[in-house]
């Protein structure tokens, strides 16, 4: 019995291809030019994943009707599979000029160039298929994505609020949207958008993720460790969301959970240097130093150039011959710190260097005098909040980006530069009144150098603060934390040989370390005239 036409598109629809596929072509046995029979068959191989015998019959097909749009979309985007994104350009681009009104080609042609990185294209496409179809959501979609890779933010919101008017619950809008939001650090208003999704998507891992991440951001750990859970419990082993735990478990001073999600990490992803470089940073604050040890020599492994941990290794083996910390050294340290270092200085260690500093300030500077102030190694802005009212300009450098991101966050400073601070005072001569310098001395040892720049940056009659913390025999050296200490014998000798004159000394206590004081030198300067 010949099977009709319609038999074999029920069976194609109800998903018994072989029977399908034999009708197909029995039928073009019977008639080679069977146009229907080509196309058909031609999508069956397409869901088998054939796509070579699929391009086949309806590159014959078209052939046979090239104004057959469905037809040519279908062997466009077959082409498109195939790695044929130019042939598959030109077939679409005749298409639309054919078919003007056919707003799927329009949308197809996007997706086109969207692949091939011409993202002006694609957004022209998507928006010719709008012109035709203004409810089109594939499209606003489409488009969406297109002007997110064109860093048009604000654009590619507006299409996605477009298909969430249409579709108040479409998932990807609102993934998408949510995304966004996050990168403009609208953390909340990301928070409904991935909530809304996972109520009716509760397995969808990576919504999970982005509002762990967004709690995360928000400081709201134990909400951010619950979801990061649930996303685990979806796509176990996942090296990322692992990590993440393991960094919430520090902040949450739980030391073993943290310890074991680094370690899950590191089975995973054997290469996972951040991981490594954590475990080794736990394990030297339990002064376990030899596994510390064992975690930096593995991250170094992974990163042999990396400055920083080879610093680390060389404090953990007690080397002494060091006259300074690397800058790649410093600046891993503060970036690692910058969201928790005001409550860590001010709570944790009793920070008391900006008081002392302002206190010294307002005794010996003339009163009712503003000052151009620069503000070395700001931090997140301690010392500037305090200077703020004594400073006709606040100058802020720091050698993290993230701990200037704090900093800027206190609107205390008219300016703030990302960068080493000697080759910034070298950039800047004769431009301050007063230089600061609370913690910064600490990591360095041979500190010549950085008084002669101090010096030479300051106005005559400038002054110079800071502290140092105290040591004993050589004129510096550095310590199991990582930091130098200085004798007084080594700073006074410096003050003479760099031409400034003592206004104040005394030795304080800068911090709590551990229950225990840590003692510094504090000094107030003047600069020199010499004529």
């Amino acid at each position: 019995m010949q099977v009709t036409l319609e038999q074999a598109k029920e069976w194609h629809a109800h998903g018994k291809l072989t029977e399908a596929r034999n009708a197909y072509l029995a039928m073009l046995a019977d008639n080679p030019n069977d146009v229907d029979a080509l196309h058909f068959l031609a999508m069956i191989y397409v869901e088998e994943g054939d796509l070579k015998q699929a391009q086949h019959y309806l590159e014959k097909a078209a052939s046979l009707a090239n104004d057959n749009p469905g037809l040519i979309l279908h062997l466009a985007n077959v082409l498109k599979l195939n790695g044929q994104i130019e042939k598959a350009i030109a077939l679409l681009l005749t298409l639309t000029q054919q078919h003007p009104q056919f707003s799927a080609a329009f949308n197809n042609l996007g997706t086109l160039y969207f692949a091939n990185k011409n993202y002006p294209a694609a957004v022209q496409a998507f928006q010719q298929a709008l012109d035709v179809q203004p409810d089109y959501i594939d499209a606003y979609y489409n488009l969406g994505l297109a002007l997110q890779r064109e860093y048009k933010t604000e654009q590619a919101k507006q299409a996605y609020l477009a298909i969430l008017d249409l579709a108040p619950h479409h998932p990807g809008a609102m993934f998408q949207l949510g995304l966004l939001l996050m990168q403009e650090e609208k953390y909340r208003e990301a928070i409904k958008l991935f909530s809304t999704i996972i109520e009716s998507h509760p397995y969808h891992a990576e919504s999970h993720v982005n509002l762990a991440t967004s709690f995360l951001k928000l400081g709201e750990l134990e909400k951010a460790k619950q979801h990061y859970l649930q996303a685990l419990n979806i796509e176990a082993n996942d090296a990322q969301v692992l990590f993440n735990l393991g960094v919430i478990s520090v902040q949450q001073e739980k030391i073993d959970d943290a310890i074991n999600y680094y370690d899950q990490v590191t089975q995973i992803d054997p290469n996972h240097f951040d991981a490594y470089h954590n475990l080794g940073f736990i394990y030297l604050m339990r002064k376990d130093r030899e596994t510390a040890l064992k975690y930096y020599k593995a991250a170094l492994n992974l990163q042999p150039q990396n400055e920083a941990i080879k610093h680390t290794i060389n404090i953990i083996l007690g080397k002494k011959d060091l006259s300074a910390s690397p800058t790649e050294y410093v600046q891993a340290l503060f970036d690692s710190y910058a969201d928790h270092f005001d409550t860590h200085l001010l709570q944790s260690l009793n920070y008391r260097v900006p008081a002392l500093f302002y206190q010294l300030a307002t005794r010996y500077l003339p009163a009712d005098t503003k000052f151009a102030i620069l503000d070395l190694g700001c931090g997140t802005g301690l010392c500037g909040e305090l200077f703020k009212p004594l400073a006709n300009k606040l100058v802020g450098v720091d050698i993290s980006q993230k701990m200037l991101d704090e900093a800027g966050k206190k609107a205390c400073y008219q300016e703030l530069y990302q960068g080493d601070i000697k080759p910034f005072l070298l950039e800047h001569k004769k431009q301050f009144d007063l230089i600061i310098a609370g913690d910064v001395l600490v990591y360095f040892g041979e500190l010549e150098s950085v008084f002669t720049a101090v010096h030479d940056a300051l106005h005559d009659k400038g002054y110079f603060l800071f502290d140092a913390e105290a040591g004993e025999g050589e004129d510096y050296k550095i310590t199991a934390s990582g930091r130098f200490n200085h004798t007084k014998a080594y700073l006074d000798k410096l003050i003479e040989q760099t031409h400034f004159t003592l206004i104040h000394y005394e030795i304080a206590t800068l911090r709590t370390q551990e229950t225990i004081p840590v003692k510094g030198h504090v000094y107030l300067l003047q600069k020199q005239i010499w004529h």
